[in-house]
């Protein structure tokens, strides 16, 4: 049996895409326009994730660290992954930094992300990431559904062998 496709469909979908980006009142805060993300460039390559501390940085050497993203028009995926060989010092929030592009997020506005594996923390580590207020970087988070109480992965949570793989898909500026 032989399947002949004698036409495509149109090039510009009749609908606007939204992104998961919501505000702190749950709106919806962002949409990418069907129309420019099919007429628009797309690049991709490599970039590479770098752990911060909100208040100081840490010294650190890597085992791995690696990343790659895919950008159409505003639209950005990147999935990238950080271990850890050594640590010292730094404090406040984790900070993934690097991200290849600007977050057009502001204020409390934020997107979500997702930590596919995370593993050798001292304590629980994370279980999701946002991404937001214009930065390039996202921030790991644990998450607890019970409770709905978020809380920022700390500095010093981390040690040597502490692996994070993360996913984010976000707007641009």
């Amino acid at each position: 049996m032989s399947v002949q496709i004698s036409g495509l469909p149109p090039a510009t979908p009749a609908s606007d895409w939204v992104l998961p980006m919501e505000n702190a009142a749950g709106d919806l805060t962002a949409k990418v326009s069907a129309s420019d993300l099919v007429n628009s460039e797309v690049s991709q390559g490599n970039w590479l994730p770098t752990l911060l501390g909100s208040t100081a940085n840490p010294t650190l050497t890597y085992t791995n660290q690696n990343g790659r993203y895919f950008k159409r028009g505003s639209l950005v995926t990147v999935w990238g992954r950080l271990r850890v060989a050594s640590i010292s010092g730094g404090s406040g929030y984790s900070l993934i930094g690097g991200l290849p592009f600007r977050s057009a997020s502001t204020g409390v506005d934020w997107t979500p992300g997702s930590v596919s594996y995370g593993y050798g923390f001292t304590t629980a580590g994370p279980t999701m990431i946002q991404v937001r207020d214009n930065e390039f970087y996202m921030q790991p988070m644990t998450f607890q559904y019970n409770n709905f109480n978020i809380s920022f992965t700390q500095i010093s949570q981390w040690k040597a062998g502490s692996l994070l793989h993360v996913f984010a898909a976000y707007e641009a500026q």
